[in-house]
C-alpha cells in the first residue's frame, strides 16, 4: 500500500493533468481580451472626438484646435493622442513653446497650494525640455474615473504574470537534465523512513526543475518520469466571446457606456448613442474647454469657446430638418442663430434675423402676432 501510495505521488508530482502551455494560453487570452475590451471602447471614443469642432471668435486659438497645434501633427492626430494619455493616465499636460502646442509624454510637477505650480522634467518625443514650466504656460487636463484605472491596473498585472509565466515555461522547454544512478536511495521498502525520503527528494527535485535551466537529478529504477506534452485546445468561441463581452462591459460602464453599443445586440441604439455623447463624450470635452478657456483668455477676454457635439447626432443638415423647423418655429432662435450653430457665417439679411412662430413660418409683429394675422 505504502508502495502505491509513493507511485501514486510520482504520478500526480510529473504528470500533471494539465500543461504549462494551458496556463500560458490561458493568461494569454484574458490579457488580450482585456487589452481588446480597452481598445474596442477607446476606439468608439476617439472616433467620435475626431467628429467634434472646437468654436471660437479668436482665430488663432480655432486654428490650433481645429487645424494644427504644431508643424508636426493635424489637430485630429493632437486630440486622439490628448484623449488618449487623458483616458489611460488620468491626466495629460500640453506646453506652449513659441505659439505651438505639444503633448508631454512625461512631466513632473511641484504641487503647490498658496503659489503657482512648476513642471519640470518634461519629456516631448524623447526630447528633455530641461526648462521648467509655471502653471499658466502649460494646460494640465485631469481625468478622474476610478472604475477605469483599477480595469487598467488589471490589465497591467495581466501582462506583468503573462510575461513571468512566459520566461518560467521557457526556461522548463529549454531545461537541460540529466540523470545518474545514485544508491543512496533505495526502492519503496514499506518503511517510513523511506516514504519521507522520496518526498523530500521529489519535493527537491520539483523546486529545482522551477528554479533552474539545468537540473541535475538522481534517476531511480523503481518508477519512472514522463512530461507530458502540450495537448491543450483552448476555449470554444463561443466562450472567447462571451468573455470579450465582459470585458467590454466593465470599460464600457466605466465610461458611462452602454455595453449595447459594441454587442449589437439592438437593432435601435439612438438612445444608448444619445447618452454616450451626454455622459461620455461631452464630459471629456467639458475638461479640455475648462483648461484652455481658463489659461488662454484669462479673466479679461469673453469666453467664448464651445465644443460643437451636433456632428455626433446628426450626418448631415438634411437630417436636420425636421429639428431645425421646430427651433425656428418655436421662435426661440432666428435662422442665422441656426446657421451659426452649424458653422455657417451669419447672412444678416432682415428676413434671417426674424423670429417665427407657428408651422406657417410668418414673421411676428412687435405685439407678438403673426404679420399675416395682422393684416387681416
Amino acid at each position: 500500500m505504502i508502495l502505491i501510495g509513493v507511485l501514486n505521488y510520482i504520478r500526480n508530482m510529473f504528470t500533471p493533468p494539465i500543461s504549462d502551455w494551458e496556463f500560458l494560453i490561458d493568461d494569454f487570452e484574458k490579457t488580450h481580451l482585456k487589452q481588446a475590451a480597452l481598445d474596442t471602447v477607446l476606439g468608439r471614443i476617439l472616433a467620435s472626438a475626431s467628429l467634434v469642432d472646437f468654436r471660437t471668435k479668436d482665430e488663432e486659438l480655432s486654428y490650433l484646435l481645429n487645424v494644427a497645434p504644431n508643424y508636426n501633427e493635424n489637430a485630429k492626430d493632437f486630440r486622439s493622442k490628448l484623449l488618449t494619455h487623458l483616458l489611460l493616465d488620468g491626466e495629460v499636460v500640453v506646453v506652449q513653446i513659441n505659439n505651438m502646442w505639444y503633448i508631454a509624454d512625461a512631466f513632473t510637477v511641484n504641487d503647490r497650494v498658496m503659489t503657482e505650480k512648476t513642471y519640470s522634467n518634461i519629456f516631448i518625443n524623447g526630447l528633455d525640455l530641461k526648462k521648467p514650466f509655471l502653471a499658466s504656460e502649460v494646460y494640465h487636463f485631469r481625468y478622474y474615473n476610478t472604475k477605469l484605472s483599477k480595469f487598467i491596473k488589471q490589465l497591467d498585472d495581466s501582462y506583468a504574470k503573462l510575461f513571468t509565466r512566459l520566461i518560467d515555461v521557457q526556461l522548463r522547454q529549454n531545461q537541460l537534465r540529466i540523470y545518474t544512478k545514485f544508491k543512496g536511495i533505495s526502492n519503496p521498502s514499506g518503511q517510513e523512513d523511506d516514504v519521507k525520503k522520496y518526498k523530500n527528494y521529489l519535493q527537491s527535485l520539483s523546486t529545482a526543475l522551477r528554479e533552474n535551466s539545468v537540473v541535475v537529478s538522481p534517476r531511480n529504477d523503481a518508477y519512472e518520469l514522463e512530461e507530458k506534452t502540450d495537448n491543450y485546445l483552448g476555449r470554444s468561441v463561443d466562450e472567447l466571446q462571451k468573455l470579450e463581452n465582459i470585458y467590454i462591459g466593465k470599460v464600457a460602464n466605466a465610461l458611462q457606456l452602454s455595453p449595447l453599443l459594441f454587442t449589437g445586440d439592438l437593432a435601435d441604439v439612438s438612445q444608448h448613442e444619445k447618452n454616450a455623447i451626454k455622459y461620455a463624450i461631452r464630459p471629456l470635452f467639458e475638461i479640455i474647454t475648462t483648461e484652455i478657456s481658463k489659461k488662454y483668455f484669462g479673466k479679461e477676454y469673453a469666453c467664448d469657446l464651445i465644443a460643437n457635439l451636433i456632428p455626433l447626432t446628426y450626418n448631415n443638415e438634411f437630417e436636420m430638418a425636421k429639428d431645425i423647423e421646430k427651433i425656428v418655429g418655436s421662435a426661440v432662435f432666428t435662422p442665422d442663430d441656426v446657421l451659426e450653430m452649424l458653422g455657417h457665417e451669419r447672412t444678416n439679411l432682415p428676413v434671417m434675423k426674424e423670429h417665427y412662430l407657428t408651422k406657417n413660418m410668418e414673421a411676428l409683429t412687435e405685439k407678438g402676432s403673426e404679420e399675416g394675422n395682422a393684416k387681416n
